[in-house]
């Protein structure tokens, strides 16, 4: 009775977020001035109809879902990355590990951040460790995200120099990440999704909205999270 709650409770956080069949081409959405943030995305994988279908049996048995929500202690991954370094490492990921893609210049990003770094979320989730990987070089998604506004070449400039002309939009947001980071090899770029995104061991790619897993395991965790976002909780006055 428990699971089926939390699939329930997953299924309203998706259906809050937008989660279709596939994952979803970036839509832009203005977070603050062009001149002090770049516009972020929203990439949300999910499964198209799920949220609307009251079948927990169907729901049972699709095994994309069961591994969006349940830990697979069968399964462990590899993921190439590099650290502060630049030197290249590779990061076992087990049942218990969350290697979630994150982006510097991301309101969406951050708002889980915070949400996992509150005490009493930490408690409650201290099985899992977190790691987190940012790409390289952050100025191509910001410039991207600015894309249509004037000046482009101005504002990044007027960027750079405020982030110190390193390769992170806001390189103090290290310091909030409640585990290690790495970065993507230099180059990549993370197009097909959005962040934060979460690396699937069974499909060997990041295609796993974070919140939804996190609505599963601390509902003071999605709380903070629609809090911090600004917007109303869908789980407000479940039990």
């Amino acid at each position: 009775m428990r699971y089926l709650l939390f699939v329930a409770m997953g299924l309203a956080v998706c259906a809050a977020l937008g989660c279709d069949s596939e994952t979803r081409p970036p839509t832009v959405t203005q977070s603050a001035p062009a001149s002090t943030q770049p516009r972020s995305q929203v990439a949300t994988p999910g499964f198209e109809g799920l949220a609307k279908d009251p079948s927990f049996e169907r729901l049972r048995k699709n095994r994309a879902l069961e591994g969006l929500l349940k830990d697979s202690p069968q399964n462990i991954g590899t993921l190439d990355v590099q650290d502060g370094d630049g030197n290249a490492t590779t990061l076992t990921i087990g049942p218990t590990d969350k290697v979630v893609a994150v982006a510097s210049w991301c309101p969406h990003t951050k708002s889980f951040v915070r949400a996992i770094s509150d005490p009493s979320v930490r408690q409650e989730l201290k099985a899992y460790k977190w790691t987190f990987v940012l790409e390289s070089d952050e100025w191509p998604a910001v410039r991207s995200q600015l894309e249509g506004e004037k000046d482009i070449d101005d504002q990044i400039r007027r960027l750079k120099a405020r982030a110190g002309n390193g390769p992170l939009f806001d390189p103090e947001f290290l310091d909030t990440l409640p585990g290690k980071f790495y970065y993507f090899p230099p180059g990549y770029r993370q197009k097909d999704f959005g962040f934060p995104s979460t690396y699937s061991v069974e499909l060997k790619r990041f295609d796993k909205n974070p919140v939804v897993w996190l609505a599963t395991k601390s509902r003071r965790a999605i709380d903070l999270y629609f809090k911090f976002e600004g917007k109303p909780n869908p789980l407000e006055g479940r039990s």
